[in-house]
């Protein structure tokens, strides 16, 4: 039986959509703000001017400044947490991607492997989602004796490392090219460091 139509449903269903995206372009005004001028540059005023919004519409998904920041480091983090899950377009490369981030947020990256230090590990979503990535991914296997936990560790310390060498250029082109050089050593590290070759489907 079809379900029956309620009144101003479609209107609201635009309306939550609606919301959904102002939502999410405030949070990537928020993230461009941090990655250029770390998070003290996150303010409703600076978010409201990056969106080309009104401070009212900042106010109306985030009651605060701190609230701002909150769901700004849990957008993140969320992203982050797919990237590491290996959840991304089968179309793009890892370590280009992780090199790109240390080469566009260089604050933000910095500020989330801190908070990792400062923290849980184990109670991170982005670890905890690493370490299920390499234990259920079966073209992904790690050389033997290699554990799961320090495969997640040494993809993480690639972010700081990525960090580190692309803070040694200065304009957006060179840091742009370091990226990919980065990248090329990533995978190359990675692939002769801890993972196994995957098997072959033919075998």
């Amino acid at each position: 039986m079809p379900r029956p139509q309620i009144a101003g449903e479609p209107a609201a269903r635009r309306s939550r959509v609606n919301g959904r995206r102002t939502r999410q372009r405030l949070l990537a005004a928020a993230i461009a703000l941090w990655s250029e001028h770390g998070s003290l540059g996150v303010t409703v005023s600076s978010v409201a001017e990056r969106a080309e919004t009104a401070r009212r519409t900042v106010y109306h998904h985030f009651p605060t400044q701190e609230a701002l920041l909150s769901a700004t480091i849990e957008f993140v983090d969320t992203e982050l947490a797919h990237l590491t899950a290996g959840e991304i377009d089968p179309d793009d490369n890892p370590y280009r991607l992780v090199a790109g981030l240390a080469a566009d947020n260089p604050d933000l990256i910095r500020s989330v492997l801190s908070r990792l230090l400062a923290g849980d590990p184990m109670t991170d979503p982005i670890y905890a989602s690493g370490v299920q990535y390499w234990l259920g991914e079966p073209n992904r296997r790690l050389r033997p004796g290699i554990p799961p936990e320090h495969a997640t560790a040494v993809s993480i310390g690639m972010w700081y490392a990525a960090n580190l060498a692309i803070a040694t250029k200065h304009s957006p082109t060179e840091r742009r090219r370091e990226a990919e050089r980065f990248a090329r050593t990533y995978e190359r590290l990675l692939s002769e460091g801890i993972l196994a070759e995957a098997p072959d489907p033919h075998d």
